[in-house]
């Protein structure tokens, strides 16, 4: 007979074995079902598909991205209840008290859009605590090169809608500017940061010779939503990764004038008036241009962004405690202002809805991505929270969309838990960097 000593031998070694194999399966089911919901949130499918389906809630979206990472949690629980009290985990559930405070006050100032958006905002938040974990767990299987693939397909998309409008979704679909590509994101605002971020991301993973092709797709993705503020962003960032050395300074400077002369030469400015489907929008499209042509900022557009700033300022001077209430600067519904947009700067939002905490809240999460360690390279870390600070000053929606939201709690992350895991990951990294 066996000896009680034996037995536990062969007793911890059939589990080794049954954890060896778990493990195997749950890297294997990550290895699909992360890249899966990375593709979603950063092609900003939830709100797609309720853009074009009413019936397409974004929260079914959310649930079965919690199905899809549901083994991870169950396996990991004791990681998940430390993970709770990680830095971007507690500025998230003071930002979800906030609104839920918000909620419960019967503020006459918020009505039923304002309530909606506000629900809308903690699903996403409380969505993003889960995934977070995740994400940051296993990081190993590999979920990381996505951004590679995100970084040529949404400006891809972005090109296409460009040259074939109506292709991805109708012309005539609510928050769509006529002449002004936005791929999946309907929006050609968001849909330009967004491109920004994908590229940002898939950085670090190619070799430095592939970043300038990189970059300039990213670019010319860019200047085909002619949002002015992604424009400037892609310009400070190319110049900010350049100085870095980060990319090659030759390729930057051509990546730079390949865009650069056809606004200088009117070349774009030619085949957009040539196209008969831009008609209506030409003279929107122009004056975008003239922005980096002839720096000139007298657009209705522009005009009217100065208004709502200037509003939300104001509502903010007069609630500076309390704020006038979560969600009341939603853009076309605001009780605050007559125009038809909100103040498209998200510290002004924050502060004009929140008061103090808003202001208190951005700042909070400022210190908590430039303490995080997502990218062992700190220049890329620091690149990305660049693109944060420059576009809080062009958008309101940070707070409220995943591939915001996920891509905060992505950098807040200090325990560099994964690469390492990777077999040759270190030797890797430092071959791009050269």
């Amino acid at each position: 007979m066996l000896s009680t000593p034996a037995l536990q031998g062969i007793s911890y070694q059939a589990g080794a074995r049954l954890g060896r194999r778990n493990g195997r399966l749950l890297a294997a089911w990550t290895g699909l079902a992360l890249p899966v919901i990375l593709v979603c949130i950063y092609l900003h499918l939830p709100v797609f598909a309720y853009t074009l389906d009413k019936g397409l809630l974004p929260k079914l979206f959310y649930v079965g991205f919690i199905a899809l990472v549901l083994p991870v949690l169950l396996t990991r629980l004791n990681a998940f209840l430390a993970y709770l009290t990680s830095p971007f985990v507690l500025w998230a559930c003071a930002l979800l008290t906030l609104n839920l405070l918000h909620l419960l006050s019967n503020d006459s100032n918020i009505n039923a859009r304002s309530e909606a958006l506000v629900v809308f905002r903690m699903q996403a938040v409380a969505m993003v605590i889960l995934l977070g974990f995740v994400f940051s767990r296993m990081r190993s299987s590999g979920w990381e090169r996505v951004f590679v693939f995100l970084a040529v397909l949404l400006p891809v998309l972005v090109i296409t809608d460009f040259l074939y409008p109506g292709l991805l979704y109708p012309v005539d679909t609510p928050g769509a500017v006529p002449g002004r590509a936005a791929g999946t994101f309907i929006n050609p605002t968001i849909a330009g940061e967004a491109v920004l971020l994908a590229f940002l991301m898939a950085c670090p993973l190619v070799a430095k010779r592939y970043r300038t092709p990189l970059i300039l797709l990213a670019g010319i993705g860019v200047l085909l939503t002619f949002t002015r503020a992604a424009m400037l962003a892609w310009l400070i960032l190319l110049v900010f990764l350049m100085a870095k050395r980060r990319l090659p300074a030759f390729s930057a400077v051509a990546a730079l004038a390949v865009l650069a002369l056809p606004l200088l030469m009117g070349g774009l400015e030619s085949y957009i008036s040539k196209r008969t489907d831009f008609t209506d929008a030409l003279d929107n499209i122009q004056h975008r241009l003239l922005f980096f042509s002839q720096a000139r900022l007298n657009d209705d557009s522009a005009l009217e962004r100065e208004a709502v700033l200037r509003a939300g300022w104001e509502a903010f001077s007069s609630n500076p405690l309390t704020g006038a209430g979560a969600g009341v600067t939603d853009g076309g519904y605001s009780r605050l202002w007559a125009q038809p947009v909100s103040t498209h700067n998200q510290l002004v939002s924050l502060a004009a809805e929140y008061g103090i905490a808003g202001v208190v809240m951005w700042l909070w999460l400022l210190a908590v991505l430039v303490r995080g360690r997502y990218f062992e390279d700190r220049t890329m870390q620091a690149a990305v929270i660049l693109l944060f600070c420059v576009m809080t000053f062009f958008t309101h929606n940070m707070f409220d969309f995943p591939y915001w939201l996920l891509t905060f709690s992505l950098l807040a992350q200090r325990d560099g838990a994964s690469r390492a895991a990777v077999p040759g990951a270190a030797a890797r990294r430092h071959l791009r960097m050269q």
